[in-house]
């Protein structure tokens, strides 16, 4: 069953399709030479791992996958098919390169090389106006990049929106995040952009815009009523290597109405774009005399507030920020320790209940589940320091130290 970023099946040699948000493994009849059911799962991956160093004139345009069981190997003249959305705009698809930096499987069970490879995948690839097909004769995990060329592409499609928090500060000092994420052909904005309930920001209007980046800096500058714009550049290569970047800046509404007029600019070679929004805060603060009783600092329980600082540290919460793929290494590695590490990530005996039930058969769709949903409701820049400290907590020493 889908959920979310992740689904699982169980397979034979009838083959079968499966999908998960955007991405469709199509296992065709006789791949599989077994009568006996085998365990498939396939994970979206968001997160460009910081080991997958691009060479100059590419460029990343889809989002990564995993498939598991690692090695799982299928009829030579068979092979399965995986189909992934692209974010480029094609002016020739078929005159475009493609590379795949892809995490291959020993032959040994167990012994996996995480270190991804660079493959060229002229015979094994096919690229369409919209998608990317590649043919997989055993599973691994990767990302797709193309190597960009004016002839055959434009550029790549982003969705742009600024994002502000849900309650405004104490101080009426707060921070705006310019998210860019790619986006692929046939995805919605709202399937790019963290909206859950838990989300401490939220979109600051009811569509995103969309801008097709090139292979140049990018210059963005807001503007707040009518103060002095500030203004930022954007490095090119920082959108060529990942599927998302977030720009932040420092909004100060002391002595402006809540719903103050944000002029946003971006320019790009001879492109332009303007975006406009009133600021809004959809949440109401508490001012009962419990939370009066707090110290000046804290706004809400459980919240960093923006009064400590008139700036997030951005490389910071990179830094310490957990990639999907060191999550799902993770879940293959925790073992029989896997209860005390969800109960330290502050999940009840009664929540990891509920995920482990979903862990049969040597499944590990449970233990993925609880850190994703620990990972969606971590702030970033505490991710790192927190799966460290509750490996550390579970006695499981030696994983800590890889985190």
């Amino acid at each position: 069953m889908p959920d979310g970023y992740f689904c699982e099946g169980e397979f034979d040699s009838k083959g079968g399709v499966m999908t998960v948000s955007s991405h469709t493994m199509t296992i065709p009849p006789g791949a599989l030479d077994t009568q006996t059911p085998v365990k498939i799962t396939m994970k979206v991956l968001r997160d460009v791992p910081s080991d997958i160093l691009l060479q100059d004139d590419e460029t990343v345009v889809t989002y990564g996958f995993w498939c598991l069981p690692c090695g799982l190997r299928f009829a030579a003249d068979k092979p399965v098919t995986l189909t992934i959305p692209h974010c480029a705009k094609l002016i020739d698809p078929h005159s475009i390169q493609t590379v795949l930096y892809s995490w291959s499987h020993n032959e040994k069970e167990g012994d996996e090389t995480v270190k991804p490879e660079r493959i060229q995948t002229p015979r094994t690839c096919r690229v369409t106006p919209h998608n990317i097909e590649i043919s997989l004769e055993h599973f691994s995990g990767g990302f797709f990049a193309f190597l960009r060329s004016w002839l055959y592409m434009d550029g790549k499609v982003m969705s742009v929106m600024p994002f502000l928090p849900k309650m405004m500060p104490i101080s009426r000092k707060l921070m705006m995040e310019l998210r860019m994420v790619n986006k692929p052909h046939g995805t919605s904005w709202k399937d790019l952009h963290v909206l859950d309930k838990t989300a401490r920001y939220q979109p600051a209007k009811d569509d995103d815009d969309e801008m097709v980046v090139e292979d140049e800096d990018l210059q963005v500058s807001l503007k707040l009523e009518d103060n002095i714009p500030i203004n930022k550049d954007v490095k090119s290569e920082l959108l060529n290597r990942t599927n998302k970047h977030t720009e932040y800046f420092d909004l100060d509404l002391n002595d402006r109405p809540d719903d103050s007029l944000v002029i946003l600019k971006l320019k790009q070679s001879t492109l332009e774009m303007d975006i406009q929004f009133r600021t809004q805060f959809s949440e109401e603060r508490d001012h009962s005399a419990s939370e009066s009783a707090l110290p000046y600092q804290i706004s809400t329980i459980g919240s960093l507030d923006t009064t400590t600082s008139d700036s997030v540290d951005e490389a910071s919460e990179n830094l310490n920020e957990i990639s999907d793929l060191d999550l799902v290494e993770l879940a293959q590695q925790l073992g029989n320790h896997v209860t005390r590490v969800a109960l330290n990530l502050g999940f009840s005996h009664d929540r990891w209940k509920q995920f482990s039930d979903m862990n049969r058969d040597g499944s590990l769709t449970g233990t993925m589940n609880m850190l994703f949903d620990w990972k969606r409701d971590t702030l970033r820049e505490l991710q790192r320091p927190s799966l460290r400290e509750a490996l550390k907590n579970s006695k499981c020493l030696a994983l800590a130290e890889t985190i």
